[in-house]
């Protein structure tokens, strides 16, 4: 299963940890308001799924997923 229509996007965090983030089209893909985390994260993603090194995203999202890992 894929995510609904390019909305989802994956992001490598771990060997076997990823963070699912939504992505809003309309803005700006180097911006950090692109990007909506919402504390999903999978072992494996969907076959299908659009995969995402951490480096890809801005600065500003990658640390509030790293901080939302931290606090768990």
């Amino acid at each position: 299963m894929s995510s609904k229509h390019g909305k989802y996007v994956y992001i490598a965090i771990d060997k076997d940890l990823y963070a699912k983030v939504r992505v809003f089209k309309k803005k700006d893909p180097k911006s950090a308001d692109a990007y909506a985390f919402y504390g999903v994260f999978v072992k494996k993603p969907p076959r299908k799924a659009v995969v995402l090194s951490s480096s890809d995203l801005p600065e500003e999202v990658l640390n509030k997923i790293k901080s939302y890992l931290s606090s768990i």
